[in-house]
């Protein structure tokens, strides 16, 4: 089986906006049998970081050391919170601005996966 989650890097509490897009995201993935029946399951979830502390200042890089902790805490939470559930093996992880452009595209990564088993972590 393959489960999509959609994590949020803030919390819903603070950004109903971002709760009821995950809600239409949801039951748009319901209708759909699981958009298209790639996934079984759809788990959206927050991860609750500060906005001092969700930033991403490409620009900064050179003299800010906290540039890019928005994303990393962001991974980081997302893969503990699917690491604690216990549920799964493995994960893919496609970062968001990714935009899959071609039909069945996740069969060659599940493939790969199957081909270079055992591995802590596969990929360029």
């Amino acid at each position: 089986t393959a489960d999509i989650f959609l994590a949020f890097s803030r919390s819903f509490d603070d950004y109903p906006d971002a709760a009821r897009f995950v809600d239409y995201a949801v039951d748009k993935f319901r209708e759909t049998d699981g958009w298209g029946g790639c996934f079984d399951n759809i788990v959206p979830f927050d991860v609750g970081i500060p906005s001092e502390l969700d930033m991403y200042k490409p620009k900064e890089q050179s003299f800010n050391t906290m540039w890019v902790n928005g994303p990393n805490r962001h991974f980081e939470k997302v893969f503990r919170k699917i690491q604690e559930s216990q549920d799964y093996e493995l994960m893919y992880l496609m970062e968001g601005d990714s935009v899959p452009v071609k039909a069945n595209w996740l069969d060659p990564i599940v493939s790969d996966i199957d081909f270079h088993q055992p591995f802590a972590m596969l990929g360029r």
